[in-house]
């Protein structure tokens, strides 16, 4: 009889472990899983890895967030990402030329499907995004131009890219191709 309540106990320690660490991490693509801090490595952009770009050096330039703390960032529209899905995300800003800026948002959506369906979700009503991104098809990224910039909504597997761009004046275009390299560069983190 204990050997039975031992090894019952046993699978139950054992099932709770596997369901926490499934709960708390995050797939790569490559079938090995991150936490956040590991989530955050491996999509902030160092130094020139978009050329030309660096990191903003001011407090705060950096962050990573989980379903929990997301709320600390941003309140109001957090519902909307998790409800599909996400479980990372990190938030990066970077400067390029003066007076160019790029603020680079990057989600773990646990799944392709729920990656796929935030970018839907911007193309709809009220966000309505439909810039087209050169090299993409809108299902993986499109755009939103504003004044001296654009806002790029993209997916690759189960990661959710927004990139900001500002500071490029009545140069839709430029905006366009920076954010062409942003995408690639985080495309590539992917594979």
């Amino acid at each position: 009889m204990t050997t039975t309540k031992t090894h019952r106990h046993r699978i139950v320690l054992v099932t709770c472990a596997v369901l926490f660490a499934a709960c708390t991490s995050s797939s790569d693509g490559g079938g090995n899983t991150l936490d956040e801090s590991g989530f955050g490595a491996r999509y902030k952009l160092a130094d020139n890895e978009v050329a030309g770009w660096t990191q903003d050096t001011a407090a705060a330039s950096f962050a990573t967030y989980n379903a929990q703390t997301i709320f600390n960032k941003i309140d109001g529209a957090a519902p909307a990402y998790l409800d599909r899905g996400m479980r990372f995300a990190l938030w990066q800003q970077l400067k390029g030329p003066d007076p160019q800026n790029c603020t680079l948002v990057a989600m773990d959506m646990t799944s392709e499907a729920n990656a796929k369906s935030m970018v839907a979700y911007q193309q709809a009503p009220p966000q309505s995004a439909s810039t087209a991104i050169p090299g993409y098809d809108a299902s993986v990224a499109i755009g939103s131009e504003a004044i001296g910039g654009i806002k790029i909504y993209a997916c690759f597997k189960a990661l959710y890219l927004e990139v900001g761009l500002d500071g490029f004046g009545a140069d839709s275009a430029a905006a366009s191709q920076a954010g062409v390299k942003f995408l690639q560069a985080e495309e590539g983190k992917t594979k």
